[in-house]
């Protein structure tokens, strides 16, 4: 298939990288580093913000992906496929929820 659209919210983000660190395959191979939940003040993001955050946390999914011993159920999960292997090819990720960005 082509490219999937997942919607998370930042929280979901968190939640999967704390957990993928847990695993054993953390100890051998180190993770992408998850961006920063936000910038600045205030709680609305602003647009430019929030795409910027959106391309970064899609290449941090194309970062975990890149590296099978990180494929697990929880990943599977997130992204709402029974199998990894056939979304490693193309991924198209939109954090969900709107303004807040989580919390």
């Amino acid at each position: 298939g082509g490219p999937r659209l997942v919607q998370r919210r930042y929280r979901d983000f968190e939640a999967l990288h704390a957990s993928l660190l847990r695993r054993p395959a953390a100890a051998v191979s180190k993770l992408p580093r998850l961006p920063g939940r936000r910038y600045g003040t205030g709680r609305k993001l602003s647009d430019a913000f929030a795409s910027q955050r959106q391309a970064a946390l899609q290449e941090w999914v194309r970062g975990v992906l890149a590296m099978p011993e990180h494929w697990c159920a929880e990943l599977a999960v997130f992204l709402g496929v029974p199998e990894l292997a056939d979304v490693a090819k193309g991924l198209a990720l939109s954090p969900g929820g709107g303004g807040g960005g989580g919390g």
